[in-house]
């Protein structure tokens, strides 16, 4: 859970960097992707799970957009995305924080 927690708060800070420097790089998944394929996101309750899972298809997104629109940025859309992000990144945080409050999960090894 940890990893996970500081992968989202490691985003919130590429999102600030991004939009200081006006530099849009896609976002690094694998972490998310690692969980999953790992089969560790059954060990977490069904509304975290949602909550990050939503989280992270926001930024495969951005992602997503950010490649169609290489030659053709639309600066407007791609800081609108980001917030977009950033708001799903910090409702999984409040919802990783309640969880942890609330001791519903083992600690991964």
């Amino acid at each position: 859970m940890k990893f996970i927690k500081n992968d989202l708060e490691q985003r919130l800070h590429f999102i600030d960097e991004s939009l200081q420097y006006k530099d849009y790089k896609p976002f690094f998944t694998d972490m998310w992707d690692a969980v999953v394929l790992a089969g560790k996101h059954a060990l977490l309750p069904f509304d975290l799970f949602q909550s990050l899972q939503r989280t992270y298809s926001w930024m495969k997104y951005y992602n997503s957009e950010l490649e169609s629109s290489n030659r053709n940025l639309d600066e407007k859309v791609v800081k609108e995305l980001l917030e977009d992000v950033r708001k799903s990144i910090d409702k999984s945080l409040r919802k990783l924080r309640e969880t942890d409050d609330l001791k519903v999960y083992d600690e991964w090894p």
